[in-house]
């Protein structure tokens, strides 16, 4: 039985075949422009560092 917080995709989700020491990472909801500008661009500019971090190892 899988535990409460796993969720399952039942046929959603294809086999990907990754080479070794790639990873798939998942990222949603930025909400950039909220509330203003100056918090968006501040979280903007964390995801892009994120973003250069992690390219490394994306699939």
């Amino acid at each position: 039985m899988a535990p409460k917080n796993f969720i399952y995709f039942s046929g959603m989700i294809p086999n990907i075949n990754l080479e070794s020491g790639k990873k798939i990472y998942f990222a949603s909801d930025f909400h950039l422009g909220v509330p203003d500008y100056s918090t968006s661009q501040e979280r903007e500019l964390r995801v892009i560092a994120w973003m250069r971090e992690i390219k490394v190892d994306a699939a």
